[in-house]
């Protein structure tokens, strides 16, 4: 099972994070992962990437530059 949660500050003061996002991802450990990087046809996105075989270049949870955010949970 994989778990989503995260926090949106209601406080105004630019200073401080206004979305807190964690994803966990319930997957075999042995299960070979790219970490978070910029994509190469993507530039603008940023997220883990997936490399087991049959399943390359999926993933789990990614942002993009302009601050949207996607999940599979």
């Amino acid at each position: 099972m994989c778990l989503l949660a995260f926090y949106l500050n209601p406080d105004d003061d630019e200073r401080k994070l206004y979305l807190v996002s964690v994803n966990v991802r319930d997957e075999f450990y042995t299960r070979s992962t790219k970490l978070a990087c910029f994509w190469e046809k993507h530039p603008y996105v940023i997220g883990g990437r997936d490399l087991e075989r049959g399943k390359e270049g999926g993933t789990w949870l990614v942002m993009s530059k302009k601050g949207k955010n996607r999940s599979i949970t």
